[in-house]
């Protein structure tokens, strides 16, 4: 009997195939299968560049804000100055400046010149405002209804007088123990320890404010004998620089700070606002408005007058008073002040940028619901190319592939989609976020582009988009990786 020799196929052990071949196998299979895996890359563009317009807008806005806010106190920096210097603060004023001198040295610094108190104790009496500061705005942010049964109808400074009573302590706390929405910004035996020392502080700020309601007294008896029966703003406007400097020196002597820069800015800015508030009242005469009835056939508003201060027949109405150059800075200047207080409206509104965080809660709701409907997309999507797969995926078994190097593959080809993807998104993103922002708040937006912010935002909705494509190429990933091949050949 003859025995038939069986043919033996030996398929031996798997190669371990390095990651820079398996790097380009991946690019290749991406080429072979572009228009397919573009809606995978579409998922990705959507969802980052969503992301992106959200953390773009929010830094953008903030930056913006910042600026608005320093351009409004350069603004308000004559005034301030002005009524810094001839007007004696209330101890509510004093209490919210020293407040703030925690963080700001100079504020002490000439607290104690114009005061004379140590460093010591206005450092002491800094950190009692700051306290205070901070248990007053916990009661007015309290809802009406808690603040009158916690501490009935007082305000202020009696709130304090109020609960340091012994009986009404022990009763606010019961009452406030209930209230678990309510939380003290201290603990209560640091708001204790606060009223206890209440009339000793009230004292200290009370000698504080007499001290320097004497040093205004001296500076306004020193500046009266230079202005005379003009206002310190309009002698300031038409001495000369030498005279507003020797002014200076006097008002430093005192204690008040006063550095020659600033009395530089203070100057020019009180010279244009002067000249804008002088032709306003004279626009607002009788005989201008009849005047100007008769050249133009229409009464205007005030602010439209303003805006056409360098019309020849309003240059000509006004008079040999103001050059032309004189009239262009305050036109000039009453439009600046038109936009920014634009711009200060919006900034009140947007509470979001004021707060200071990059990105608010409403938005971080929205991004994470994006970054879900593109991990559910991307998966759908990988399971679609899997199934299509199916064939391809059994040859390379069948050819010594090894589970590993599959996971591989689909792992890196969805991360490579996620990086051509991130990237468009974070181009779209960009692009739609500064428009928006071009269009809502106009050319500030380009003046504070917080460009380094903007750069982290872009690295970030990138990185956002390989990682998001990743994580959600896993599971596709693990099924393909664990099919048998013979189960894989017989899928159509």
């Amino acid at each position: 009997m003859t025995v038939k020799n069986e043919r033996i196929i030996d398929v031996g052990r798997p190669k371990k195939i390095s990651f820079e071949k398996s790097l380009k196998f991946c690019l290749k299979g991406i080429k072979h299968r572009l228009l397919r895996s573009s809606l995978t890359q579409m998922v990705v563009v959507m969802a980052v560049a969503f992301f992106m317009v959200l953390l773009t807008e929010s830094v953008i806005q903030s930056s913006v804000s910042r600026g608005v806010q320093g351009e409004s106190a350069t603004v308000r920096e004559p005034s301030l100055l002005l009524a810094h210097l001839q007007r004696a603060p209330s101890l509510s004023d004093h209490s919210k400046r020293l407040a703030d001198s925690v963080e700001n040295s100079s504020i002490q610094e000439e607290a104690m010149r114009v005061t004379g108190f140590s460093q010591a104790k206005i450092e002491a009496l800094a950190l009692r405002c700051e306290a205070e500061q901070t248990y007053l705005r916990f009661f007015s942010e309290m809802r009406i209804g808690k603040r009158r049964i916690l501490i009935k109808k007082n305000k202020g400074g009696e709130i304090f007088a109020y609960l340091s009573l012994p009986t009404v302590w022990s009763d606010f706390l019961s009452k406030l123990e209930p209230m678990r929405s309510l939380k003290l910004p201290t603990d209560e035996k640091d708001l204790k320890s606060f009223l206890d020392g209440y009339p000793q502080f009230q004292n200290d700020m009370k000698a504080f404010s007499d001290l320097w309601k004497n040093k205004v007294g001296e500076l306004e008896r020193v500046t009266l004998g230079k202005v005379g029966k003009q206002s310190l703003a309009e002698w300031l406007v038409a001495t000369t620089e030498d005279e507003a400097s020797a002014w200076r020196v006097q008002v430093e002597s005192i204690g008040f700070s006063l550095d020659e820069a600033k009395l530089t800015r203070v100057r020019e800015l009180l010279k244009t606002t002067i000249a804008r508030d002088q032709i306003e009242m004279k626009l607002r005469t009788t005989e201008m408005v009849k005047k100007w009835r008769e050249t133009f056939f229409s009464s205007s508003p005030l602010d439209a007058k303003m805006l056409r201060l360098t019309d020849p027949k309003v240059v000509e109405m006004l008079g040999s008073t103001y050059s032309k150059e004189e009239l262009e800075k305050v036109l000039a200047w009453v439009k600046y002040e038109r936009g920014l207080r634009k711009l200060e409206k919006w900034v009140d509104l947007n509470g979001e940028s004021k707060s200071g965080s990059i990105i608010g809660g409403r938005k971080i709701f929205l991004a994470l619901i994006a970054f879900l409907v593109c991990v559910v997309g991307i998966t759908n999507a990988m399971l679609m190319s899997v199934t299509e797969r199916f064939m391809e995926i059994a040859t390379m078994k069948c050819l010594g592939a090894t589970d590993g190097f599959i996971l591989k593959q689909f792992v890196l080809e969805a991360g490579f989609q996620g990086l051509l993807g991130g990237l468009m998104g974070m181009i779209v993103g960009l692009v739609v976020a500064i428009l928006k922002n071009l269009i809502q708040l106009g050319t500030p937006t380009l003046t504070y582009f917080p460009t380094f912010h903007v750069f982290v935002c872009a690295i970030t909705a990138v990185i956002c988009g390989i990682v998001l494509a990743m994580l959600a190429a896993i599971y596709p990933s693990w099924s393909a990786s664990r099919m048998a091949p013979m189960e894989a050949m017989r899928v159509e």
